[in-house]
């Protein structure tokens, strides 16, 4: 029982981020990205979101691309960040009652929340920001 106590506090004590256990993922066609391409944009998104001290005890459950809300924007974002290409995911998440510093609500889930990423030369995808 000894061993047992140290362990799960220190497992509690390590994690900075969100779970992403959960998370749907779902990948329209597009005429514009390749299937990889949208799958390494989603790869940040999923990385930044378990790695981000603000969003622990938050829940990733949906990442989608639309390409009809993405293309309708894509082309300012990427021109806005100096870029070739932007992208836009839209996600869920819901928010615990444990997260109460980081401007999030608690108790609340986040539909429509959009991540804004951009790249240039075919290269790696960079998350610039995100939000309504």
């Amino acid at each position: 029982m000894f061993i047992i106590i140290p362990v799960f506090i220190l497992l509690c004590c390590c994690t900075k981020g969100g779970n992403i256990s959960q998370v749907t993922q779902t990948i329209e066609n597009s005429s514009i990205y390749t299937e990889q391409d949208i799958k390494n944009a989603m790869n940040v998104v999923t990385d930044y979101f378990k790695n981000a001290e603000n969003l622990q005890y938050c829940t990733l459950t949906e990442l989608y691309y639309n390409e009809a809300i993405s293309s309708d924007t894509s082309e300012v974002l990427a021109e806005q960040y100096e870029a070739e290409e932007g992208i836009i995911l839209i996600s869920s998440f819901d928010v615990g009652a444990e997260n109460k510093h980081s401007g999030l609500d608690a108790n609340r889930t986040y539909n429509n929340f959009k991540w804004i990423l951009v790249r240039s030369n075919g290269g790696a995808w960079t998350l610039e920001t995100w939000g309504y």
